[in-house]
This record gives C-alpha cells, structure tokens and sequence, in this order.
C-alpha cells in the first residue's frame, strides 16, 4: 500500500478543518469550531457592503462559536457555504473566493453573496490560528425565488463547488447578474502559501 506523503496528508488535514469550520457555521453545530480554532484564535470580519453586519474582530474559540454558529443559526436557516477552491499539500496560509445563500428566519427572504477566506494555520495544520472573512457583496432576493435558487445551490458540490458548474447552471434572475460579476471576482482570488 502506497503511503501519501506528508505534504498530501496534510492538505488533506486543511480541507477536513476547512470542512469542518462549513459544518459548525452552516450547520449549527459549535461543536465542530473546536476542530477548526484553538481556544486563541481571531476571526476578523471585513465588511465591503452595509447589507449585513458583523463584529470586526472575535477573539478566541467562544465568541467565534457564539457569533458564527449560535447567533447566525438564530437569524438564518437553510445556510450553505461554498468553497471556490481547495487547499493541496503543507500550507501556512490559504486564501480563496466563497458563495454563501441562505434564508432570513424572520422573513423567508433569501440571502446571498461572495467574498473571500484568508485562512493562517498552525504549523501542525490541525488548527486555525487566524482567519479574516471579507464579504465583498450581500444581496436580499425574495422569498418567491427560494423554489429556483436552492434548486441550483443543492446541484451545486458542497462544500467543494466547482466555479465552471456554478457559472454554467446560473439562474435566469436578473437580481443576481452584480452577485455574477462579483463571483468572478472572488473565484479569481485565491492563493497558498
């Protein structure tokens, strides 16, 4: 049997923890935060729109779970967060474009929009050290077109998606032509180190 090399092993480790930090937000399971963060980890937040609101900064793994999982899962429901990129082998940091929809509980209204991760892992690569989330653009679509939109995202791979894919099987709303443009700036983006 073929052993994988330490630099495969620990890409594979990144996407687990990459993965993992999906399944707690997107899930509301703060359990899973525990395999992403160490209890010292920071979260900033870079807000490029006013269509949503974060902290700038949380600082250690109990704010980063009550904020991104216990807080968000109070507001949305239905949440799916895509990776426009994959980590591959031994990296310090990792950087790549996310779409991100969701449904307002209050409303039923959907949310959705693209930005960036910039992850910096610990040596080991079994935890997050830092992660700065910016989110370039958030748009509100109306309940009525949740039928169409989640349609596409659930096509969609997950947490993994493939760009070409989301591009190609688009949905045919106007309202999210700027959402189309910003994505490619996003997907654009990414980097390792």
């Amino acid at each position: 049997m073929k052993q994988q090399s330490p630099a495969a092993a620990a890409g594979i480790r990144l996407e687990t923890l990459m993965h993992n930090y999906v399944r707690g937000k997107d899930g509301n399971r703060p359990l899973y935060m525990d395999r992403v963060f160490a209890p010292s980890s920071t979260v900033s937040i870079r807000l490029n729109t006013d269509a949503i609101a974060f902290p700038a900064e949380l600082r250690g793994l109990e704010m980063i779970k009550k904020v991104l999982v216990r807080e968000f899962s109070q507001k949305y429901e239905n949440i799916f967060t895509f990776y426009l990129d994959r980590p591959s082998g031994l990296l310090q940091r990792f950087s790549c474009g996310w779409l991100v929809a969701m449904t307002e509980i209050a409303t039923g209204q959907i949310r959705i929009g693209c930005g960036r991760f910039d992850w910096v892992f610990h040596a080991d690569a079994l935890h997050a050290s830092e992660l700065q989330i910016t989110i370039d653009l958030m748009l509100t679509v109306a309940a009525e077109k949740h039928d169409i939109l989640f349609t596409w995202l659930l096509d969609q791979a997950y947490p993994w998606a493939d760009v070409k894919h989301i591009l190609d099987s688009w949905p045919p709303l106007p309202e999210l032509a700027v959402l189309r443009k910003g994505l490619l700036t996003c997907a654009k983006g990414g980097s390792q180190d």
